[in-house]
């Protein structure tokens, strides 16, 4: 059991380093922005995040008034299965 648990916190302090700067990415925007979404994750993760897109996209949707917000904001989440982020096998190796 110990050596599960030892291979399992090795390989998520793997993942927390190796993404240490999308991890530092994603904590500084979510204190701008208070929200991210999936596809922002997405971006994030892939390297392909833009700031001054999502600071554009915000301000679209503030002229758009909040029941555009709150329309648009939710059209994502009505599908669980794409909440997933697939971070690579998650058992760990050697055990």
């Amino acid at each position: 059991m110990r050596r599960l648990l030892d291979a399992a916190h090795k390989k998520a302090t793997e993942i927390i380093e190796t993404n240490r700067d999308k991890i530092t990415l994603m904590t500084d925007m979510l204190m701008e922005f208070e929200i991210l979404d999936r596809q922002d994750v997405l971006d994030i993760m892939d390297g392909k995040w833009d700031t001054e897109k999502k600071r554009e996209h915000v301000k679209r949707r503030r002229r758009q008034g909040p029941q555009a917000a709150s329309t648009t904001s939710q059209s994502h989440l009505r599908d669980p299965s794409e909440w997933r982020i697939d971070l690579g096998d998650p058992s760990p190796q050697g055990t």
